[in-house]
């Protein structure tokens, strides 16, 4: 079972339950105006990264926009929003507007406690599977591609998911391996090349 189960609009219409992410204190701090600690600001930030992940689901995570004043994060305090876009987890696309990094879709997954679970290392598991056979066809390690439209058919994970995995380098990052990376000038993001020494040591 790949993470992520379920509809990305069943994850967003779920989503309120990421009120329960951001601790009692830190809301409370926040509403009367009083100086947070920096255990309550680092709560916020992780509480803020782990609703942002549950909100974007099996999105692309250039499809995902989040609002400053949305409901969702009423409870979060204005300098996360400030400490978020410095360390590169959030880019601004304007006053209110904010996309997940894929370096930030990371530090939520970790602050979720599922960067490195049993259900994201199976899913990268039939991932890598998938890929590898690409580049082993024939008995010969081989430069190939594929798009994320084949790799979602051959491994029933949401080509949204593939998408951030290939953006984020989540590969590298879990199985200390060499990846993938989009093809040249794919602006759309579809179509991905695979190294010939895809899932060896770098």
């Amino acid at each position: 079972m790949w993470p992520g189960v379920g509809t990305p609009h069943a994850r967003v219409r779920n989503v309120n339950a990421a009120y329960l992410l951001f601790p009692i204190s830190v809301m409370a701090c926040y509403a009367r105006g009083m100086t947070a600690s920096k255990r309550q600001r680092t709560g916020d930030i992780d509480g803020t990264l782990r609703a942002m992940v549950e909100i974007v689901g099996n999105w692309r995570l250039d499809d995902a926009l989040f609002e400053r004043d949305d409901a969702r994060f009423e409870g979060t305090f204005p300098t996360t929003w400030e400490h978020l876009v410095a360390t590169d987890c959030l880019q601004q696309k304007s006053n209110w507007h904010y996309r997940l990094t894929p370096g930030g879709w990371i530090k939520g997954l970790e602050a979720a406690g599922r960067l490195r679970d049993e259900k994201t290392n199976g899913a990268l598991g039939s991932l890598c599977a998938s890929i590898k056979r690409r580049c082993e066809d024939g008995g010969l390690r081989h430069r190939t591609g594929v798009t994320i439209q084949e790799l979602s058919e051959e491994t029933d994970i949401p080509q949204g998911w593939i998408s951030n995995v290939i953006d984020s380098h989540l590969i590298r990052i879990c199985f200390q391996q060499v990846d993938c990376e989009w093809e040249p000038g794919d602006d759309n993001k579809n179509h991905v090349m695979i190294p010939a020494r895809f899932g060896l040591e770098p």
